[in-house]
């Protein structure tokens, strides 16, 4: 594939715009820590894009991350292979990266 036609294709999945951290596994607004945050892509570039998101004020144990078409759940990734990271009242930055590959 030529790389426009890899960035018409991944630009489509710009659509997910929500993200929320978890305590476990799920495809629903369920054990979620706080609220969702806004999700901002990067332009594609080559087939990739990123987007980056920061809660504030975060307590719990992070296991999994959620993201969202507006209150539609898209997928879940595991944070640390699902074992969860330990987080006390600080912020939270998660870095995300959608390639396609032709």
């Amino acid at each position: 594939m030529i790389p426009a036609q890899l960035n018409a294709l991944c630009s489509a999945y710009g659509n997910v715009d929500m993200m929320s951290l978890h305590t476990t596994s799920g495809v629903d607004a369920s054990n979620m820590l706080g609220a969702k945050a806004a999700l901002v892509w990067s332009a594609p570039t080559a087939g990739v894009m990123t987007g980056t998101v920061t809660f504030a004020g975060v307590t719990g144990r992070v296991s999994h991350v959620r993201v969202w078409d507006g209150s539609v759940f898209i997928e879940e990734f595991p944070v640390s292979a699902g074992a969860g990271v330990d987080v006390v009242g600080q912020s939270v930055t998660v870095a995300i990266q959608h390639p396609v590959r032709g």
